[in-house]
């Protein structure tokens, strides 16, 4: 009977009536000891019904208000707003018709493999930053210690290796090489440095296109791009002599 009877704030319409106490629930148990048919208060029972009525008809009313605001922010028959529409209609049409649309940009696949084959060999990394002592290290003290941790990661590898770290060994070996086409070294012949500053270029071309080093945030990302937008200028400061006297 637990699960079927109702608390009520006043007693029910037949205690009311006879004047007795009542256990305030429907049914109540002078109702049920009288077989008679329990009743809520009207007061009750009106109050309740309005309450119930009320919700519903609030949770209408403020929906009619947001669809009223809605259709005005939307600009429904505003000219405005369906010339607008129009005109990006028609460019889009324009663009899905045109042969020479752009196409969406494709990241070439990653693959650390790839990169790591067609890195110069370990042998003529090693004499390269032997070479790059001297001078050219008090140049660039923070750059050849960075170049020496990467290719101890890439060359003894103790963990896999990421596109972000072969793309800018690649690019940082490439600022090497490009120093000492201007200025030749007599350990190094033309073909050697010409071949492995084109191997390195590829790689490091090969590496900003992947989404890894474009999307991802990450310092050795970063640095793999600011060094791609500096290299190109690089001949033509090593032509202007700005390092020239610190190359033996």
């Amino acid at each position: 009977m637990g699960s079927t009877t109702n608390i009520v704030p006043r007693a029910c319409r037949n205690c009311r009536i006879r004047k007795i106490r009542c256990s305030r629930e429907i049914p109540c148990a002078n109702c049920i000891t009288s077989k008679i048919t329990c009743q809520e208060s009207t007061k009750d029972a009106t109050r309740r019904s309005t309450t119930a009525r009320s919700v519903p008809e609030k949770k209408q009313a403020l929906l009619a208000t947001d669809i009223t605001e809605f259709r005005s922010l939307a600009g429904i028959g505003s000219p405005q707003v369906v010339d607008k529409i129009s005109g990006l209609r028609k460019l889009l049409e324009r663009k899905a018709s045109d042969g020479d649309a752009s196409q969406p940009r494709e990241w070439k696949p990653s693959s650390s493999i790839a990169l790591q084959e067609n890195l110069p060999p370990a042998d003529f990394v090693i004499r390269l930053l032997r070479a790059a002592q001297g001078k050219l290290l008090s140049l660039f003290p923070t750059y050849m210690k960075q170049v020496e941790d990467l290719c101890r990661r890439v060359y003894f590898p103790v963990q896999a290796v990421t596109i972000g770290e072969l793309t800018l060994l690649s690019a940082m070996l490439a600022v090497i090489l490009c120093v000492f086409q201007s200025f030749p070294r007599p350990e190094f012949s033309d073909q050697e440095i010409t071949k492995y500053y084109a191997a390195c270029k590829e790689n490091r071309l090969t590496g900003i296109e992947t989404y890894e080093v474009n999307m991802i945030p990450s310092f050795e990302h970063c640095l793999v791009l600011y060094i791609a937008a500096s290299l190109p200028f690089l001949p033509d400061r090593v032509q202007r002599g700005y390092i020239e006297a610190t190359i033996d």
